[in-house]
């Protein structure tokens, strides 16, 4: 008897599960054929194939596809799995992260400086493959505003993806708050839970923005939230009618 198990994008260790359970109430001489999407799933269903005595042939088919094919030789007895007789990877992924910390590039003379870092950044928005990130601190903030030469790459380089992150300490400081609202899509909101702390925090204009901010209208569906809530611990009904 042939049994198949489709194990195609299943975390470790669920592929070996799978066939685990399918040699448990395979008889001798049944044939599994097991299809998974990594090398580790293979190594680890060639230590199960070696523990219950069953024979075990592997085959790339593709990128990201293979398949696995055992026979079982000898009556199963059904014993569990132990930790140790596979190795799970935890999935992973590369983040890249660019760290701009002025507004010029090198020491010496900042036009030549300034005409640099514009270079880079313009370099960075034409790559094939951008940052994940780019993170903009102390003279680097002055770059995200709206009188940046590199405003527009920035942009560009948004609009694809890339999360734009300028130190809002830094903003206050070089007094830019109020500028970097050019460089948000127009879609975006401030929120806030309140209260603010004016300056720190959120600048005023930030706060009161009148197309922008949703502070008014989120503080107050919180205090509603912790008026039922409250409301429903102290022995109120659901319907809110009912004693």
């Amino acid at each position: 008897m042939k049994h198949e198990v489709n194990a195609m994008g299943k975390q470790c260790p669920i592929p070996v599960v799978m066939t685990k359970k399918v040699i448990d109430n395979a008889a001798v001489g049944d044939e599994i054929e097991i299809l998974i999407d990594n090398e580790t799933a293979v190594n680890n269903l060639s230590r199960l194939a070696n523990k219950t005595g069953c024979t075990f042939v592997s085959e790339k088919l593709g990128d990201k596809k293979y398949q696995v094919k055992m026979e079982v030789k000898t009556e199963q007895t059904g014993g569990t799995l132990e930790e140790e007789e596979f190795v799970c990877e935890a999935p992973h992924k590369k983040v890249t992260v660019a760290v701009i910390s002025s507004n010029v590039m090198g020491n010496g003379d900042d036009e030549l400086g300034k005409i640099l870092i514009k270079g880079f950044i313009y370099a960075l928005s034409q790559m094939e493959t951008h940052p994940d990130t780019i993170l903009f601190y102390n003279g680097g903030a002055k770059l995200t505003t709206e009188d940046s030469e590199s405003l527009e790459d920035l942009k560009k380089m948004e609009e694809e993806g890339v999360e734009i992150l300028t130190c809002g300490t830094c903003l206050n400081f070089y007094g830019l708050t109020e500028k970097r609202n050019k460089l948000m899509r127009p879609d975006c909101i401030v929120c806030h839970p309140g209260p603010i702390n004016r300056g720190v925090e959120l600048d005023s204009f930030m706060a009161d923005h009148p197309e922008r901010s949703v502070i008014l209208d989120q503080v107050y569906a919180g205090i509603l939230t912790r008026m039922a809530a409250l409301y429903l611990l102290l022995g109120g009904s659901e319907d809110g009618i009912t004693a």
